[in-house]
């Protein structure tokens, strides 16, 4: 089932770049993990997924006003992996190489009726703990950070 539980609409006054975005999660239930840890999973959800929402929107914001990106996100595994901690009674995530950030998602760029371009993507950093690519101390920062290079390297083309 397709819920469409976000959607970023960029408006620029005076520019001629500003595409529409449309984010949905799909299957949530079915990610691989997106575990709190020790916050309400709601909370946490909501706030990866605002995150997530954010770094999309810069990618949308350099596409041309007419144009809808479409972003159907299939998996989220974040970095790390959450743990339990004894001392506080508390998941915890711990970073290693073995627990890498993937993002699974498919794309659909359209401009009116018109699909300029669709295309599915699946991102997985195997050397997340020695780039510096990510978002400094950020929550989420090695996802930030993949869909940052993808988008990048996926504007070129478009």
């Amino acid at each position: 089932m397709r819920f469409i539980t976000t959607c970023f609409a960029l408006l620029m006054s005076a520019s001629s770049l500003a595409a529409t975005l449309n984010l949905e999660f799909i299957n949530e239930d079915k990610y691989l993990d997106i575990d709190s840890g020790r916050e309400m999973q709601s909370r946490f959800t909501e706030r990866l997924k605002n995150k997530l929402g954010e770094s999309f929107t810069k990618i949308a914001e350099k596409l041309p006003e007419d144009n809808v990106l479409n972003i159907s996100i299939t998996q989220i595994d974040l970095a790390g992996d959450t743990r339990f901690s004894s001392g506080d009674m508390y998941d915890i995530r711990i970073m290693k190489d073995l627990y890498r950030p993937l993002l699974a998602f498919d794309v659909k760029l359209t401009q009116g009726e018109e699909t300029l371009h669709e295309t599915s993507a699946r991102l997985v950093d195997n050397n997340y703990l020695n780039n510096s690519f990510k978002n400094g101390n950020e929550q989420f920062g090695y996802e930030m950070a993949m869909i940052k290079r993808w988008g990048s390297a996926w504007l070129k083309t478009h």
